[in-house]
C-alpha cells in the first residue's frame, strides 16, 4: 500500500480550484484585510425561492 508523502497537499491548487468554479459560475478570489488575505467566494443566484 502506498502512503502519500507528509509534505503533499491535503487540497487541490488554488487554480485548479478556480477553474473549477468559474466552470460552474462561481468565483474564488483574494482580498486583502487589515487581518491579512482572505479567500471571497462568490456563488452564482440559483432560480427558485430563496
Amino acid at each position: 500500500m502506498h502512503c502519500p508523502s507528509a509534505a503533499a497537499p491535503a487540497w487541490p491548487t488554488q487554480p485548479f480550484c478556480v477553474e473549477l468554479l468559474r466552470l460552474h459560475g462561481a468565483c474564488l478570489t483574494t482580498v486583502a484585510t487589515a487581518e491579512g488575505t482572505r479567500l471571497q467566494l462568490e456563488l452564482p443566484v440559483r432560480g427558485g425561492a430563496a
